[in-house]
């Protein structure tokens, strides 16, 4: 970064590299980010006292980049607010809100004025009246009403979805952010992530919100050293400055400095080998990695009781100490915000930066995907043949059609990499696991091309599949006829009280055509096997799928369910299973966790429903409105 950049940091998700003009923060990894967090241990009012003896000055404000804005020298970060998509256990209530609100109070009563939020945070397509915008905009209007002198800086992003073209479409959603912020204005403005289309609309957008008064400085968010290079070059044409780039960044996730791509949140010591993280973070977080992790961990600490600090105000300072550089954690509550505050006011000696970071390099960063479905599945069909070289697995596996994956070359190349993790030559089914957003047709030329390379095997007949609609499964399936290349299957959401594929055609075209169509969530995530009931509904994000309400309604067909399933001797799973099966041309696919879960599913074979009792289910579930899930990614 050159002298005149800034890189802010925030313990999300990330990639970026350094360049001439600045760096700051990020979210953009679909698969899981991380915030730093507070010792739950600590006392509230010990917390408080360390923060009041820390109100910033304008000494504690450092410039972004060579734009005019002056910032805290560590900002706070609202993803977390109003979320119900990854944060607040997939819930928000007035709790939450109280708690967020305190964590804004306290943050501003400490000097912490500069907050990050962005138009995709704490929003859903389905909800969102509640969003990180709105909340903020909220808490800055009441905290101006009782001390109209307080200056807050507000960056927030605008994301750059692949249906967003052009200049204008910046300025219209920096318009909305404003409206939902109650601002004329925001400080800082940021690109959340590369459009996969190209920048070159997004930065004349980012050029016209400075001249028309909507910003006082531009950023952007996760560009490498090469894109950033051009953005600076592009606005500086304008005369405008690039602020900032925001990034992923921490003592143990380097990546702003070396590459790289994830972040971390386990240096609060929070996490030990004996008590790892639960969730998705466990899986990067092992009690191996934080065995590794331990001696920085001791040390961390032994340097914060030398001056009286946790170990989040020790990385957090470390972070300051690198210059050119905000961090931005994400603050819940007022504990979490009053931490974070400490970690101003105070500097650790050159020799402790040194050495941190000298006891950080022995440690290999924390990433993700080392594990994978792919990698464990070739694994269990490697160990199985080994002691039963006879057996026959068939491996079916897809292609995820993101928007920067073009034309045909990108099937192979993905499914070249998913045969490397599966430890296999070649597969018996390779499916689109969703339509393009572009369009399919390079897709399509690349399934064929897997077939007559080879790299996909020949069952009863060449097998490819893919997941969408009764329209595109015509195109689909004529476009692979003319190759001599059977369409084999359309794998979408069914089961006996979702029938949408049965509704929209795609049933009766499978049929037509000769397509099997393969059934996932074929137990309604659950909800048929009888586990939920309106007394005890699911936890988390099923919750809002499953509620009391839809579960009383679904009490009758459970019944009926179980009735049946007791004259056969079978539990509720392996009825709704069975009565898939019976639909003809159906092969269901439930998700086995476990031995039990699998042996279960398997005593849905070998036998068979009655034609009365598969229409009874029927006609009982026709009343039961369908359950429409959140990633129900079929599009008809």
């Amino acid at each position: 970064v050159g002298s005149a950049g800034k890189i802010i940091v925030k313990s999300d998700l990330l990639m970026v590299h350094a360049n001439p003009a600045v760096l700051v923060l990020s979210f953009w990894d679909l698969e899981r980010a991380a915030d730093v967090y507070l010792l739950r241990t600590m006392r509230v009012h010990k917390i408080r006292a360390v923060a009041s003896e820390n109100v910033t000055t304008e000494d504690d404000k450092v410039k972004l980049g060579g734009s005019d804005l002056k910032v805290t020298k560590l900002g706070i970060g609202a993803w977390s607010w109003g979320d119900t998509s990854y944060w607040n256990n997939f819930e928000w209530d007035d709790r939450k809100m109280k708690a967020a609100k305190s964590a804004f109070d306290v943050s501003v009563d400490a000097g912490i004025t500069f907050f990050d939020t962005a138009e995709v945070y704490g929003s859903r397509a389905s909800f969102g009246a509640i969003n990180s915008e709105t909340l903020l905009g909220r808490f800055v209007k009441e905290r101006k009403e009782k001390d109209p002198g307080v200056e807050v800086a507000i960056a927030t992003k605008f994301a750059a979805l692949p249906w967003r073209l052009g200049r204008q479409s910046v300025i219209t959603a920096l318009k909305d952010s404003l409206g939902r912020l109650g601002v004329s204005s925001v400080e800082l403005y940021q690109l959340h992530w590369p459009g996969i289309w190209g920048n070159e609309g997004y930065l004349d957008g980012l050029g016209d919100a400075v001249e028309q008064g909507l910003v006082k400085a531009v950023g952007v968010s996760n560009y490498s050293e090469r894109r950033l290079r051009e953005a600076h070059k592009k606005l500086q044409k304008r005369g405008i400055p690039l602020a900032s780039n925001q990034v992923n960044y921490s003592l143990i996730y380097r990546a702003p400095e070396e590459k790289g791509v994830k972040s971390t949140c386990a240096l609060t010591g929070k996490y030990t080998p004996e008590n790892p993280p639960t969730g998705p973070r466990r899986q990067i977080y092992t009690p191996e990695f934080l065995t590794r992790l331990q001696p920085l961990l001791n040390r961390i600490k032994e340097i914060g009781e030398k001056y009286s600090k946790t170990n989040t105000q020790v990385v957090l300072n470390w972070l300051i100490a690198q210059d050119n550089v905000v961090p931005i954690p994400g603050a819940k509550n007022a504990e979490q915000a009053a931490e974070f505050a400490g970690a101003l006011g105070w500097k650790l000696d050159n020799e402790e930066v040194a050495e941190l970071r000298s006891l950080a390099t022995e440690i290999r960063p924390a990433s993700f995907g080392a594990i994978n479905s792919e990698t464990l599945l070739g694994r269990f069909v490697k160990e199985r043949k080994e002691k039963d070289p006879g057996v026959e697995v068939a491996i079916a596996t897809k292609f995820a059609a993101l928007p920067w994956r073009l034309g045909r070359q990108s099937v192979i190349t993905a499914l070249k990499d998913s045969l490397g993790r599966l430890g296999v030559s070649s597969v018996e089914l390779y499916q689109l696991h969703w339509p393009g957003i572009w369009g399919n047709e390079g897709y399509l030329d690349g399934l064929g091309d897997a077939v007559e390379q080879g790299l996909v095997r020949l069952l009863v007949f060449q097998t490819i599949a893919i997941f969408i609609a009764e329209r595109r499964l015509r195109e689909a399936h004529k476009k692979l006829q003319k190759r001599g290349i059977p369409l084999a299957s359309n794998q979408v959401n069914y089961s006996l009280i979702y029938r949408a594929p049965e509704e929209k055609g795609v049933k009766s075209t499978c049929d037509e055509l000769g397509i099997t169509l393969i059934a996932y969530s074929p137990i309604a995530q659950g909800a048929l096997t009888g586990k939920y009931t309106p007394e005890n509904p699911p936890t988390g994000p099923r919750r809002q799928i499953y509620t009391p309400e839809f579960l009383t309604r679904l009490q009758p067909l459970l019944n009926r369910i179980k009735e049946i399933g007791e004259k056969y001797s079978k539990t509720n799973t392996q009825v709704v299973l069975n009565w898939l099966i019976a639909q003809d041309n159906v092969v269901p696919i439930p998700g086995a966790k476990n031995a039990e879960q699998a042996a279960e599913f398997a005593g849905a074979l070998g036998w068979k429903l009655d034609n009365e009792e598969v229409a009874e289910l029927r006609s009982l579930a026709t009343e039961i409105r369908p359950v429409l899930l959140a990633y129900n990614f079929t599009i008809y």
